[in-house]
């Protein structure tokens, strides 16, 4: 697969609750991979971790052209992955049943999905937030509260992601309006003034998502890796 310019970026889903990986194709992991595999408690939790991690080298290799299992997958320090010594940008991010891929040529990227719980917990928002953020998230009626609390976090952990940066980053220092479905997000990374973009997803009912980069997407392309390969999983969008 091909970038045809840098302004595109492709979104993966795949479906955890799916038995894609736990037998045959087990082997695309690498060893450490697997050894992290073995670690989990709950077997649940486990076959997840193989199915998205699998499904992550599946997917890299349409984009690279090499086999699953001869990709060398590596981390930051603080654990963002990638490729070395390639243009192609990716990140990842899973909840419950679902995990979503987020690529791009040569731009940074991050991507966030979380599952809408019953309930959220108001001293998170107090702590994590920013001023702006949680002085308007207050005066929302309760009934609008929940879905505008996983807004607001999946936009600060997707942004952060594409920052290169582990949750120890001060997420109180930036602010994401509460109105508007994409935004620009002033921030000071590292001693400069920056600009990034952020796009909130409503991809299924009871899940939130989003993705951010440092420059403005024009095109849009959701793919979903099924057992039988890639399929479109919902139409292609254009931005102006």
């Amino acid at each position: 697969m091909q970038f045809p310019h840098s302004s595109q970026l492709d979104l993966w889903l795949i479906r955890l609750d799916e038995d894609l990986y736990q037998s045959s194709n087990a082997p695309l992991l690498s060893a450490e991979e697997m050894a992290r595999a073995v670690k989990f408690k709950f077997e649940l939790h486990r076959k997840r971790f193989i199915t998205a991690r699998a499904g992550l080298r599946s997917i890299l290799s349409l984009y690279l052209d090499i086999e699953p299992q001869n990709i060398q997958l590596s981390a930051t320090p603080k654990g963002k992955p990638f490729v070395e010594n390639c243009d192609l940008q990716f990140n990842a991010s899973h909840s419950h049943d679902f995990a979503l891929y987020a690529f791009i040529q040569q731009n940074p990227v991050g991507v966030d999905i979380e599952k809408i719980r019953s309930h959220y917990n108001d001293a998170v928002a107090e702590r994590f937030f920013s001023s702006e953020e949680y002085e308007a998230f207050t005066k929302l009626p309760p009934e609008k509260k929940r879905a505008q609390f996983f807004k607001t976090w999946t936009g600060k952990e997707a942004l952060v992601k594409a920052l290169g940066e582990g949750l120890g980053y001060p997420l109180s220092t930036f602010t994401i309006p509460l109105q508007g479905r994409t935004q620009e997000i002033k921030l000071n990374h590292q001693g400069t003034d920056q600009v990034w973009y952020l796009e909130n997803l409503d991809l299924f009912p009871d899940y939130q998502a989003a993705y951010a980069t440092n420059k403005k997407m024009t095109q849009l392309s959701y793919f979903e890796w099924t057992a039988e390969g890639k399929k479109n999983w919902r139409k292609e969008e254009q931005r102006s």
